[in-house]
This record gives C-alpha cells, structure tokens and sequence, in this order.
C-alpha cells in the first residue's frame, strides 16, 4: 500500500478513535474538538501533505520503503502507548479514588456520626463502581 495512503489512514484511526473515546467518556462535552482539529494542526498536515507531494516530485530517491516501514511501525507503537496508558490512569484514578473515598468515609462517619450515614445512603461517590 502506498505511504501516503498508510499516512491518511492512520491519521483517520487516530481522529476516530479519539473521538470515540470523547462520545463514551465526556458524551456531555462532545461537539467538533472532540475530533482535536485545532487551525495549528491543519496547517502543520497541510505541510506534511505539501512536502511529500513536493518529495515525489523532486527528489523521489528519499521515499525509501525501510523508512515507511519503520514510520508505520512508530505509528502502531505509539497509538498502542498511548491507549495503554490511558486505561492505565483509568485503573490508577480509580483505585486511588476508591481507596481514597473509603478512608474519608470511615474518618467522616467517624467525626460526624448518624447525620453523615443518613447523608451517605443518599449521595452517590460520582466514582464508577464506587458506592
């Protein structure tokens, strides 16, 4: 498959994914940055599509197959880090929070008695899985 077609498609993966993410997790704030174009940004792969048509124009001995390759493979790479490490600060913020919220409860409940119990039963923590 042709480079640039490589490169359209895993800018595509990326803008969808992330906009995936945006409509599970924040569906109250989605709207057109949930898809992050920002001016910047198109200007900056307005450049890169500009440089590569000027590359296969004039200078077309530098489109060397082993560097597309290993463009591709720091694509994956950092797409699969990057996804991995948002479920893993998912993971991190929820056991702190869970952890965190249990030790408050117990000193709140502690210090205020029956008033904070009535007040617990009714208050959800906000934290998924976390009562």
């Amino acid at each position: 498959m042709a480079p640039f077609a490589l490169f359209l498609m895993a800018l595509a993966f990326f803008h969808t994914s992330e906009f995936c993410l945006a409509a599970l997790y924040n569906r109250r704030d989605l709207g057109w940055r949930s898809w992050l174009f920002s001016r910047p940004y198109c200007v900056a792969m307005l450049a890169a599509c500009v440089e590569h048509a000027a590359e296969l124009r004039w200078a077309p001995f530098l489109k060397l197959p082993a560097v597309s390759r290993l463009g591709l493979a720091a694509v994956v790479a950092g797409e699969c880090v990057r996804k991995a490490a948002m479920a893993a600060f998912a993971a991190a913020a929820w056991r702190f929070f869970s952890s965190r919220i249990a030790y408050e409860d117990e000193l709140l409940a502690s210090f205020f008695g029956a008033p904070y119990e009535r007040y617990r039963s009714t208050v959800p923590s906000g934290i998924p899985c976390v009562p």
